[in-house]
């Protein structure tokens, strides 16, 4: 007769005192290095936490290999080959890696494999893979995102195991869109969590019921998010982002409350961290720590043989995010000294290396007009990306547009016009707008980003997605707008003209390391000048009168273990 009230009892513990039960965060007990080559760009842990995928970059081809925690055993299990790695997943019982590869140089359609743990010939799984797959619990279905650039969408799909059924359960509308990134499947099969961007600057984490698709965001927004994975409890998960307002592109690792959104640092040093990936415990993190230095480096084009060092300090990154030539000589690039990332301006010979801009958070793209009067570039603001032009001597800074949509600055010859990427519908289209300031026109509904303006002010190349190839190409549109013409044989998005406009240079990203490339207008065939660029090179600007600035330096990526404990926080 006593049975029923201590039934009734234990239900109410359940319920009331589980649920109240602070969750069980990630922090760290000790952090270990398990690469030293310099060269991960992905890892993922296995579910038992013994083994750790990694893809490795040399100066040639990226290969996959697996690598035992517990000792220093290190296997190819994939070899060297010209595509990009976008995801990696072990198989719920541990006997298998899952990876999708874009062909390079050029992207367009991810492909699936699925390769033994220890090696053997990967097996083509599906097609059209934007992520990393995730396992649901019992192991009978995989999620994963896939992009419809066209249609500016990016939808969540969950597929059955061998890769039938495919069924899209959730998009977003817009502007907000979800990342080309791995959801997570939740333990007790319910929820998806994924990642997705709200607007310009801004991200968060929205969770979806898996039955019905409904989503719901969690609390709290993000500027970057890559990676986002649950703890084994449900009641929070992990991430790799940078909190709002930081723009600095130093990733970390972070704990979050489930569903409040509460957050808490997992890492919180000067190293930019890459990927997050849990093991089924949630007591072993595997992830990428990544350090860039770059410096500018100028020869004279095409000879490219000497190269002089102009700038570069151990610890700053000159130049990876936009380097540009003045009329009279000098070269402005961004640099992370001023952390976060800001103008700087220094004489071709190395000499009066200053700092330009210092009231906006972020400074990129820079672009200056052909009279040396002005230098425009795009900054990152809390309402999004605008334009803003600057005088040389750092002085009159001006905002030249204000929608929050604005990027990549191009300068037409005379300097009354300012060709840019406006975001729109989740597309960046050309757009134009006057240099003094305005609201911008789209010259083109079509997706495309304009990178360089001819001498004569008529043509812009730049970079556009072509639905008839499913990849980006490099493209030639009139500057006045309209239909571009397609030039399939430039290997990669990056062209600029020739002085004297009568070519294309750009890199030939095909090549380890790469090598600049003449193209003669309209239909040469491209021809190597000068010897392979030194390595690494992140970035480059041609002058008028014939010299090459490259951003030059080196980027160490190693996997990092991190063992941690769970402590329990409200």
């Amino acid at each position: 007769m006593i049975a029923l009230p201590i039934l009734a009892i234990a239900a109410w513990y359940v319920v009331n005192v589980t649920r109240t039960k602070p969750p069980a965060t990630f922090a760290i007990d000790h952090l270990d290095r398990l690469t030293t080559a310099g060269t991960v760009s992905l890892a993922a842990i296995s579910p038992d936490g013994k083994y750790v995928v990694h893809v490795k970059g040399t100066q040639g081809d990226p290969s996959l290999w697996v690598r035992q925690t517990a000792t220093a055993s290190d296997v190819q299990i994939v070899a060297p080959a010209p595509v990009i790695y976008d995801g990696l997943a072990f198989s719920p019982d541990g006997n298998y890696v899952f990876y999708n590869t874009y062909p390079r140089p050029g992207g367009g359609v991810a492909t699936l494999y699925r390769v033994p743990v220890l090696g053997g010939a990967p097996s083509i799984v599906l097609s059209d893979v934007d992520s990393a797959i995730a396992f649901s619990p019992d192991a009978k279905s995989f999620a994963f995102t896939r992009g419809v650039p066209s249609k500016a969408t990016t939808g969540i799909l969950i597929a059955k195991a061998d890769a039938t059924g495919i069924r899209e359960l959730a998009t977003l509308p817009q502007p907000a869109r979800f990342q080309l990134d791995t959801p997570a499947w939740s333990s007790d099969g319910g929820t998806l969590i994924a990642s997705a961007t709200k607007g310009p600057v801004t991200s968060a984490v929205f969770a979806v019921d898996v039955q019905s698709g409904r989503v719901s965001e969690v609390p709290g927004e993000w500027t970057t998010i890559r990676s986002v994975q649950w703890m084994p409890d449900g009641r929070s998960f992990v991430l790799d982002g940078a909190d709002i307002g930081v723009q600095t592109g130093a990733m970390q690792i972070w704990s979050v409350n489930y569903p409040d959104g509460t957050r808490t640092r997992v890492t919180n040093d000067l190293n930019t961290y890459l990927s997050a990936s849990l093991s089924a415990d949630g007591l072993s993190l595997a992830t990428v720590q990544n350090e860039v230095t770059a410096g500018i480096e100028v020869s004279t084009f095409p000879d490219l043989t000497k190269w002089r060092r102009l700038t570069g300090e151990p610890g700053r990154a000159d130049g990876t995010a936009g380097i540009a030539w003045l009329p009279d000589g000098r070269i402005v690039y961004t640099s992370s000294a001023s952390a976060p990332s800001q103008l700087w301006i220094v004489n071709a010979d190395g000499s009066s290396g200053h700092q330009l801009t210092s009231t906006v958070p972020v400074a990129l793209n820079p672009f200056p007009s052909a009279d040396g009067q002005w230098i425009y570039f795009d900054a990152v603001v809390r309402t999004g990306r605008c334009i803003y032009r600057i005088a040389p001597d750092g002085s009159r800074l001006e905002q030249i547009t204000r929608g929050g949509n604005e990027t990549r600055p191009v300068v037409s010859p005379d300097g009354s016009t300012v060709f840019l990427s406006l975001r729109e519908g989740g597309q960046n289209h050309a757009a134009r707008v006057p240099s003094g300031g305005g609201d911008p026109t789209v010259i083109w509904k079509g997706i495309f980003s304009a990178g360089d303006i001819s001498p004569d002010g008529r043509q812009l190349v730049g970079s556009l997605w072509s639905e008839e190839h499913r990849r980006s190409v490099v493209g030639l549109m009139p500057a006045t707008g309209g239909e571009p013409t397609l030039l399939l044989d430039i290997p990669g998005p990056n062209a600029t003209f020739s002085r004297d406009g009568r070519a294309l240079v750009f890199p030939d990203l095909r090549t380890r390391p790469y090598r600049m490339m003449l193209r003669p207008l309209p239909n040469g065939a491209g021809t190597y000048v000068g010897p392979p660029l030194p390595a690494v090179t992140f970035n480059g600007a041609l002058s008028r009168d014939g010299r090459l600035a490259i951003s030059r330096g080196s980027q160490q990526s190693d996997v990092v273990l991190i063992t941690g404990v769970h402590s329990s926080k409200r």
